[in-house]
C-alpha cells in the first residue's frame, strides 16, 4: 500500500467505525423506549432487554454500513478539499480512478459484511427476536409482562391480569377460563418449571363450572392451575416469513417457484433484495468521491444531503421489490442497481469533467437555492397574513 493509499486510508476508516457505532445505536435507541414498556414486569428485564437488542443488531447493521462507508468516504474527500490537498493530489497527476482504491476497499468489505448479515446473520436475529417475544407473551419471563391484556395459551386456555406487585411477586385480579371451568381470584403467584408449563397458585377465589340445569359456583382458598404455554399435540409445522429463512431455505422455495412458474415469487424477490444490498455497498464509495467534495471557496453540504437521500430510497426501493410480490423480481432488482448505479457514474462523470466541487456547487443551485427560496416566500406570506 502507497503513501498516498494510507492517508487516505487513514482519513477514512475512524469515520467509518464512529459512524456506524452511531447509526446502530440511534436505531437502537429508537426501539428502547417500546422494549422497556414491553419488559415492565417480566423477570431479570435487563437481561432480556440486552437480548433484544442484540438480535436487533444485525438488521441495523445492515443500514449503518451503507451510510457509514458513503459518509466516512465523502467527510474524508471533504477534509482533504478544505484543506486544499485533494487538489493537490489532482494537480500531479493523479487520476480521480487511482483514488478509487481505498474507497472501492471499504465497499467490498462492505459488499461482503452485507452478504453475510442479509443471508445469515440477520434472519438469526429475527427468529431470535420472535422466539423472545413468544416466551414474554407466554409467560415464561414472569406472567407479568401479560399485565392488562388477554393472553390465549394451546388448549382453548385464556388469562387476564390486572397487575403485577415487582417487589413481593404478586398478582392481582387473575381471570382464567378454560373448556371445563371459569376462575377468578383477587391475588395468585406464578411460577414456570422449565419445561413450557406455568404454574398459577390462585388465592381466595372462585369458579364457575358447567352441569346440566345450570352452573355450579365454587369456592376455594388455595387452588393450583398448570397452564401449557406449548401444544405438544401440534403436528403441523409453519414456515417463518420470508426474512427468517436462511440462505439454504430460501434457495430451496425460490427454486420451487421458478419450477412451477408461479405469477408471484417472493422466494425469489427476498434474493434479489438482499443481493441489492451487497451491490448498493460498491455503488456508495463511487458516490461519496462524487458528492463529498465542496465548492470552491464554500462548504455547501448539499450533496452530504443527496447522496443520504439516495441511500434512503434505495432501501425503500428495496423494500418495495421485496414485499410487492413481482412475476419478475430480478428485473425489478437489476432496473433499480441500473439506476441508482448510473446515476452514481453520472455524477462522478460530472465531478472528473468540470472539477471538484462541481457536482455539489450544481445541487446547490438548482435543487437547495428554489427550495429555500420558496420557504422563505411562504414564510413571508404567512407573516403578512
Amino acid at each position: 500500500m502507497k503513501l498516498i493509499d494510507r492517508y487516505i486510508f487513514a482519513q477514512t476508516w475512524r469515520n467509518f467505525a464512529a459512524i456506524c457505532g452511531i447509526i446502530v445505536a440511534l436505531l437502537l435507541l429508537e426501539n428502547l423506549s417500546r422494549l422497556l414498556h414491553l419488559l415492565e414486569n417480566v423477570e431479570e428485564p435487563i437481561s432480556l432487554l440486552l437480548q433484544f437488542l442484540l438480535a436487533l443488531v444485525p438488521e441495523y447493521l445492515g443500514l449503518g454500513i451503507l451510510v457509514a462507508i458513503f459518509l466516512s468516504t465523502a467527510l474524508a474527500v471533504r477534509s482533504l478539499s478544505l484543506a486544499g490537498e485533494w487538489q493537490i493530489l489532482a494537480a500531479t497527476g493523479v487520476s480521480p480512478t487511482r483514488l478509487l482504491l481505498i474507497p472501492m476497499m471499504f465497499g467490498a468489505v462492505g459488499a461482503t459484511a452485507e452478504t453475510a448479515i442479509n443471508f445469515h446473520y440477520r434472519p438469526v436475529g429475527e427468529r431470535r427476536l420472535d422466539q423472545l417475544l413468544d416466551e414474554v407473551r407466554l409467560g415464561r419471563h414472569g406472567v407479568g409482562a401479560t399485565i392488562r391484556s388477554i393472553v390465549s395459551f394451546p388448549n382453548g386456555v385464556t388469562v387476564t391480569i390486572d397487575g403485577h406487585d415487582r417487589a413481593t411477586g404478586m398478582l392481582t385480579g387473575v381471570f382464567v377460563a378454560m373448556p371445563e371451568v371459569t376462575l377468578t381470584a383477587p391475588r395468585a403467584r406464578a411460577t414456570h418449571d422449565g419445561f413450557g408449563t406455568i404454574v398459577l397458585r390462585l388465592e381466595n377465589g372462585r369458579g364457575l363450572t358447567r352441569r346440566r340445569d345450570g352452573f355450579n359456583v365454587l369456592s376455594f382458598r388455595y387452588l393450583t392451575v398448570r397452564i401449557a404455554t406449548t401444544n405438544e399435540k401440534a403436528s403441523t409445522v409453519s414456515l417463518p416469513a420470508l426474512d427468517r429463512l436462511p440462505l439454504d431455505k430460501i434457495v430451496e422455495l425460490a427454486m420451487r417457484e421458478t419450477s412451477r412458474s408461479q405469477t408471484s415469487m417472493p422466494a425469489l424477490a427476498s434474493i434479489a433484495s438482499r443481493l441489492t444490498y451487497s451491490l448498493m455497498a460498491l455503488v456508495v464509495p463511487i458516490l461519496g468521491l462524487a458528492l463529498g467534495s465542496p465548492p470552491m471557496r464554500g462548504r455547501s453540504g448539499a450533496g452530504l444531503v443527496l447522496g443520504i437521500l439516495m441511500i434512503v430510497g434505495f432501501v425503500r426501493a428495496a423494500s418495495f421489490v421485496e414485499s410487492s410480490s413481482l412475476q419478475r423480481p430480478v428485473f425489478a432488482s437489476g432496473v433499480l442497481m441500473l439506476l441508482i448505479g448510473g446515476a452514481a457514474g453520472l455524477l462522478w462523470r460530472l465531478e472528473i469533467r468540470s472539477g471538484p466541487g462541481f457536482v455539489d456547487r450544481l445541487i446547490d443551485r438548482q435543487l437547495v437555492s428554489p427550495l429555500l427560496y420558496l420557504a422563505k416566500g411562504k414564510a413571508r406570506t404567512t407573516l403578512k397574513v
